[in-house]
């Protein structure tokens, strides 16, 4: 599998008004029981803001660790495996 270039929104944990993209790329290799997923859709709405409220106090910051201080909402949406290393999740 080649290295993957992903886009990250991140929002300050404190002030959720304050975001950024960060790109990444994520290695070749895939760790034992990690999966690969390439978002098709995913709705953002008001919703998501309760997560990044209740984030500290309901661990949705640990969901998707990123750099100190900021975080990543949960959404969501709609995705397709493009590279498996778990034992039951298929590619597809």
């Amino acid at each position: 599998m080649p290295a993957t270039q992903v886009l990250d929104f991140i929002v300050d944990q404190k002030d959720l008004s304050n975001t950024q993209t960060l790109e990444k790329t994520y290695p070749e290799e895939l760790a034992p029981d990690q999966v690969l997923l390439k978002v098709d859709k995913f709705a953002f709405t008001a919703n998501n803001i309760t997560y990044g409220v209740a984030g500290e106090r309901m661990s949705y910051w640990k969901f998707f660790p990123t750099q100190e201080g900021y975080g990543i909402i949960p959404t969501w949406g709609f995705a397709d495996v493009v590279a498996s290393n778990h034992p039951e999740i298929a590619v597809g």
